[in-house]
């Protein structure tokens, strides 16, 4: 009777052979899952880097020198310090767009602008308006300036400059997302993007045009509230954005930091509004894109000895923001994963090894009996091998039909066990924003929760590669079980074991 023949009968006469085969279906599923899920997790990192990591920032460094700093006295009196040192002016920008690599750049500059004929989602000067409607004695306070001011206010938010809308931070990391229409590009002018809820609550529609206007009163202080800063500019709808971060909003939240009441348009439109203001078109930060994630830093080091550039007003480095905050969740879901593959690889190597320690043990006779027929010690050892890999191909083909029944819906719930949950709004009271505001931090408060860019699902698959790679890893530290476990045998004598038997 040949080994093979003698391990089938092995296997079909003894019943314990189940809870191994058990034992094995979970343990092989365990890595199949693990080592899918961890290789589809290693390419959403890839992915995630190329979208968020290829980029760096150049950021104007501001300098406490007094000759950098410029009193302005107020009409009332008072005075602002204005900082008039070197920024990043359009001629830095396109000096280092020349650089090659370099795709696209980004900026995060709003300009505060009055909307007529729309209504903005409510916050602390539609309030303040309805205190002034409803309290005599706060109107009282008032002046007629003040009040016509907050009715300018009430209905102006903040108009964000793009090169292309789908760079900005807000769209990048999904906090903001595209729902309908298209995005803004370099060639763009004149168009605006909105959010759906602003779109619904006004029954705007894509190609509609919103009138947007630069009041006096917005930019200077005392400035006229019926004067504009340059003409009035026609914006078409060219598409709408859904907000799907958590912001805290109240009677305190001014609209323009309202997220649903933010608008973004080209930056073509936003030179044009800093024209009609009489300012300078200069930023203290600004992020470039580069084309291949891999050259970020050699390009980083081409750019910083371009001798065009005063290099002491300014600093570049890696902006690895977006980037660290969506991979964090993905990083850690693979620590986890890695110990788990590793575990498994242990207990499968233990679970052979004292299964069959077992077996030696206990067919001690069966085996005496082999070697005093003449069977070869070798031959004993192949049949325990074949035994096991017997058990280990079926468990294989059993573990791998139920993993490619689970592996689209385990990967989703392992990420988002790893993943944050989103910051839930919370109700500021006026105690906090009298304790903020004593700090200087009253505008966190109200700040945007932006998500952290982690993909909310990844496509993990079972290869053909994987299956083969992971089955023959498993039967190598089968194979390892085997010879450790067995080395008793090597050692055994027939008469030596009959005279213990008997």
């Amino acid at each position: 009777m040949n080994e093979l023949k003698r391990a089938f009968l092995y296997i079909k006469r003894k019943k314990n052979n189940i809870a191994v085969f058990v034992i094995l279906i979970i343990l092989i599923l365990t890595a199949l899952l693990s080592i899918a899920i961890f290789q589809s997790s290693k390419e959403a990192q890839k992915n995630i880097r190329e979208s968020l990591g290829a980029s760096f920032k150049m950021t104007a460094i501001i300098n406490e020198d007094p000759e950098y700093q410029e009193v302005i006295t107020l009409p009332n009196g008072g005075t602002i310090t204005s900082y008039k040192g070197p920024l990043i002016d359009e001629q830095i920008i396109q000096n280092i767009m020349g650089h090659e690599g370099i795709i696209n750049y980004s900026v995060d500059k709003g300009m505060s602008m009055y909307i007529e004929d729309i209504s903005l989602f409510p916050g602390l000067y539609a309030d303040t308006i309805h205190l002034t409607n409803t309290d005599s004695q706060y109107a009282s306070n008032l002046t007629e300036a003040e009040i016509k001011t907050n009715l300018i206010c009430a209905n102006a938010t903040n108009l964000y400059g793009c090169t292309d809308s789908s760079l900005h931070h807000y769209f990048l990391t999904g906090s903001f997302e595209l729902c309908a229409g298209r995005e803004i590009n370099s060639q763009d002018s004149g168009v605006v993007l909105i959010s759906d809820k602003l779109a619904e609550k006004n029954d705007i529609e894509l190609g509609d045009t919103i009138n947007v206007e630069m009041r006096e009163c917005l930019y200077v202080f005392d400035g006229a509230t019926d004067k504009n800063l340059g003409r009035p500019i026609n914006l078409e709808v060219v598409g709408f954005f859904h907000v799907n971060s958590n912001q805290s909003v109240n009677q305190y939240t001014v609209e323009s930091e309202i997220a649903d009441n933010m608008m973004f348009v080209s930056v073509s439109d936003i030179k044009t509004l800093n024209e009609y203001g009489g300012y300078d078109t200069e930023y203290d930060e600004v992020t470039f894109f580069v084309q291949d994630p891999k050259q970020l830093n050699s390009i980083i080091s081409d750019i910083e000895k371009d001798k065009n550039i005063e290099w002491d007003n300014y600093s570049v480095e890696e902006d690895d923001t977006l980037y660290a905050g969506a991979i964090k969740p993905l990083k850690n879901m693979n620590i986890f994963l890695t110990v788990l593959i590793i575990a498994t690889f242990v207990i499968t190597f233990i679970t052979f090894y004292i299964i069959l320690t077992i077996r030696v043990k206990d067919r001690k006779h069966e085996i005496g009996i082999y070697l005093s027929i003449g069977v070869a010690k070798k031959k004993i050892i192949l049949q325990l091998l074949l035994e096991c890999a017997t058990i280990m191909s079926a468990a294989y083909i059993v573990a791998g039909a139920i993993s490619a029944e689970l592996i689209d819906h385990t990967d989703d719930v392992i990420l988002s066990a790893f993943s944050p949950e989103a910051e839930e709004s919370k109700k500021i009271t006026e105690k906090e924003i009298l304790e903020n505001s004593r700090s200087g931090s009253s505008e966190d408060l109200f700040k945007i929760n932006e998500v952290s860019g982690t993909p909310k699902t990844i496509e993990s698959r079972l290869s053909i590669s994987l299956i083969i790679v992971l089955y023959l890893a498993l039967n190598m530290v089968m194979l390892v079980a085997i010879l450790v476990a067995s080395r008793p045998i090597m050692q055994m004598k027939p008469f030596k074991i009959f005279q213990d038997y008997y």
